[in-house]
């Protein structure tokens, strides 16, 4: 996790100095995590870069699995930040996921079946079905 903390700070100080101008697309996955307890120098480093993002139209954020731990940070730049932009990936049909991101999942949507690897990408709020890569449908993987 130290290494995360690093790589968070040093695009941080990258974009305040002004140095950050290729695009660059961050997706955090399991944000909720961030914000357990013991884990304050991740959540930290986050919303350091959330706050400079706010200058910085080069680096996008995106999210995946925003817990509850996610609630009591309401007033937090990273939270901020997702809330104004409403751009994200969603692995569920479960509304409480899409409300962070101001999505409302169509009726077709909801009725569909989520295989592992698949989910939404919200962008502006309007969720699209996608399937992503995942680990545990490669053959000879065990998971």
């Amino acid at each position: 996790m130290e290494s995360i903390v690093e790589d968070l700070n040093t695009l941080t100080a990258e974009i305040q100095a002004g140095e950050r101008k290729q695009r660059t697309l961050l997706l955090v996955d399991d944000l909720g995590a961030a914000f357990q307890p013991g884990r304050d120098k991740l959540a930290m480093a986050l919303n350091q870069l959330a706050a400079q993002m706010e200058h910085a139209e080069s680096v996008t954020l995106m999210a995946a699995a925003l817990l509850d731990e996610m609630r009591m940070q309401i007033g937090a730049p990273i939270v901020k930040l997702l809330k104004q932009s409403r751009m994200g990936m969603v692995f569920s049909k479960d509304s409480s996921e899409t409300e962070w991101l101001s999505a409302q999942l169509q009726l077709e949507q909801r009725k569909a079946e989520l295989h592992p690897g698949r989910g939404f990408f919200i962008s502006r709020g309007k969720p699209q079905l996608v399937q992503t890569p995942f680990l545990g449908a490669c053959p000879g993987n065990s998971r």
